[in-house]
């Protein structure tokens, strides 16, 4: 297996910065998602790992030895892209093996191998035919196996699944990730797919605008975002914000949000306050820790139910408060209408404060 470090590596465009001073380590064995918006630089990060391009400065590490100068085929890293590019005159048992006789690998060996990769894969069934006759899934199948059959060190995915439908999409990546727990091959997975990303990774590295803004777990990811751009991209609602101003007086700390004010708990307080003596400060609080009732009591805010979005399972309620309109989770069965009034309960143990100037995260 293979330890990665990308040391402060950045990559120019004439006068674009693609990439800006990235330092990243990925672990032996580690399933890593490089997510972020389109044009974010994270298709060049991975470009730059597979030596397919050079970085404009910085270094990059394979088990701490300098592969700078290496060749794609001297790093020993396999890639699978968001087109599968297969042979279209060749059938599928064809396209797996191409690399290992170009290789002069033995005979013996090519056909142990195949065997091997086609049941992992379920495709034993499938070798006979040519690309034109295979389903999406299936061409995505042969594309992962033509990768793996090779053994390499590092696997290398540019948003293989993006051409798939969504149910075909969702088993893909079950069998992807379990292959890849499996293998224990270092992979690197590019995605701009949040919800892919945190279902799939060990750890998930954001980027922005050339930046890696945060890398961590995925529950880290969700709950403690480097900054409000984070708070914003990742989860299937993002996170609600509000402007907001730290008020002390007689009766206590307050964050005064406008439209109305919440009591902050000293333990909550002095931890503010030892990070920041700001007080303009932005609050992030997921759909989750916002609870909508019926009736008023105390420490709730008053709103108008703006729109119910029902998926089944989950249902989500738009709620305007003043000129806030947020986004809570409420049971599927609950009797909401659209225009009703609503209390909303804050739950300030789950808040995250932002600073408003930089809108990175204090707390």
């Amino acid at each position: 297996m293979v330890k990665i470090a990308l040391e402060n590596i950045s990559k120019c465009f004439d006068q674009v910065k693609a990439v800006d001073d990235v330092n990243l380590e990925i672990r032996d064995g580690e399933f890593l998602v490089l997510l972020g918006p389109s044009g974010c630089g994270k298709t060049t990060t991975l470009r730059i790992l597979a030596g397919l391009e050079r970085q404009t400065s910085g270094n990059v590490y394979f088990n701490e030895r300098l592969v700078n100068e290496l060749e794609p085929r001297e790093r020993n890293i396999a890639m699978v892209f968001q087109e599968y590019a297969l042979y279209p005159h060749m059938s599928a048992s064809d396209n797996l093996t191409l690399c290992l006789k170009v290789a002069k690998v033995p005979k013996d060996t090519i056909d142990e191998r195949l065997q091997m990769i086609s049941k992992m894969l379920k495709i034993e069934h499938l070798l006979s035919r040519k690309p034109g006759e295979l389903s999406g899934g299936q061409q995505q199948r042969v594309a992962l196996g033509r990768a793996i059959i090779r053994e390499p060190s590092v696997f290398l995915l540019d948003e293989p699944l993006s051409n798939l439908d969504a149910m075909l999409r969702v088993s893909m990546r079950v069998e992807l990730k379990k292959l890849q727990q499996n293998l224990r091959i270092t992979t690197i997975y590019v995605t701009h797919d949040q919800t892919e990303a945190m279902i799939m990774a060990d750890r998930v590295a954001i980027m922005k605008d050339g930046k890696l803004l945060q890398s961590d777990a995925p529950d880290r990811i969700y709950s403690r975002p480097a900054n409000k751009f984070v708070g914003e991209f990742v989860g299937s609602r993002p996170m609600n914000f509000f402007e907001c101003e730290l008020v002390d007086n007689d009766k206590g700390s307050f964050l005064d949000l406008g439209h109305f004010s919440t009591r902050i708990p000293p333990e909550l307080l002095r931890a503010i306050r030892s990070r920041t003596l700001e007080s303009k400060l932005i609050m992030g609080i997921r759909p989750e820790h916002l609870t909508i009732k019926k009736g008023r009591e105390e420490g709730s805010v008053e709103g108008r139910l703006y729109l119910i979005q029902r998926l089944g399972d989950v249902s989500y309620a738009n709620v305007l408060i003043g000129p806030n309109l947020l986004t809570a989770t409420v049971d599927p069965k609950a009797e909401f209408r659209q225009d009703q009034v609503v209390f909303v309960e804050l739950d300030m143990n789950h808040i995250c404060l932002f600073d408003k100037k930089t809108e990175d995260l204090i707390l």
